[in-house]
């Protein structure tokens, strides 16, 4: 993306960097291991390990603010990140911020 950086806080290039190998180097060849596509379920364990994965590395929960456990990440880094994510491609790129229906995940991670 060519967007301005104006609005960029001084760990968003960091974060994004991190996201981007997890799905680069981790979620993509985990996919093509699988065999699954954009029509396939994806099993619940994948889910979960790829939840925890993106909590370990910070990106859980980016948007939340620093005293909560979060990046700080502003409502514009979030959405050039998303954006990003998924321009990269793969079933798993919208799993790493572990946004898709958020709190929920969150319980998930601690059974």
């Amino acid at each position: 993306m060519n967007a301005p950086m104006s609005s960029t806080s001084t760990s968003y290039p960091a974060l994004r960097e991190r996201a981007l190998a997890f799905l680069r180097d981790e979620l993509q060849p985990l996919e093509q291991r699988l065999g699954l596509g954009p029509q396939d379920r994806i099993p619940r364990e994948v889910l979960r390990d790829v939840w925890q994965r993106s909590q370990a590395l910070g990106l859980l929960g980016a948007a939340l603010p620093a005293e909560f456990g979060g990046a700080g990440l502003s409502t514009v880094e979030l959405c050039r990140l998303k954006a990003e994510l998924a321009e990269a491609g793969g079933i798993f790129a919208l799993h790493v911020l572990g946004e898709l229906s958020g709190p929920p995940r969150i319980g998930n991670l601690l059974k």
